[in-house]
């Protein structure tokens, strides 16, 4: 019996919250689409709508709206645990809202679930994005 709760307890304490999200750049490369993304409780996806977002390997982020390309770039980082995906956007607010070091809270090759918090006030925002 000692053995069984002693096993139970290993294995919450080895898949705690905090431990970083096991992502791979591979799966992030690629069209994606956001399909969900709430700012501080506001649905903000209808803005995003007609966007879609190219990963390159090499770190490069393309969106593209209505025949207009904008640039930016990507990475994924190991930050006190968590990994982050950070997007860098400059050219236009539109796109510097989603400008942030968003935790990675679930990914594979088909979806990416993210989560930033503001370090102001503390307020949660969440972006789902999906593979095309």
């Amino acid at each position: 019996m000692k053995y069984l709760i002693f096993s139970s307890m290993l294995f919450f304490v080895a898949c705690g919250p905090n431990d970083p999200v096991n992502t791979s750049p591979s799966n992030i490369v690629g069209a994606w689409k956001i399909e969900s993304f709430i700012d501080k409780s506001s649905n903000q996806t209808s803005h995003y709508s007609s966007y879609s977002f190219d990963f390159a390997a090499n770190g490069i982020a393309i969106a593209k709206s209505q025949g207009v390309n904008s640039n930016g770039t990507w990475q994924l980082v190991n930050d006190s645990g968590k990994t982050k995906f950070i997007l860098n956007w400059q050219s236009s607010s539109l796109l510097e809202e989603i400008s942030e070091d968003w935790e990675v809270i679930s990914s594979d090759t088909r979806s990416m679930d993210l989560l930033h918090v503001s370090g102001g006030n503390g307020a949660t925002s969440t972006i789902k994005f999906v593979q095309l």
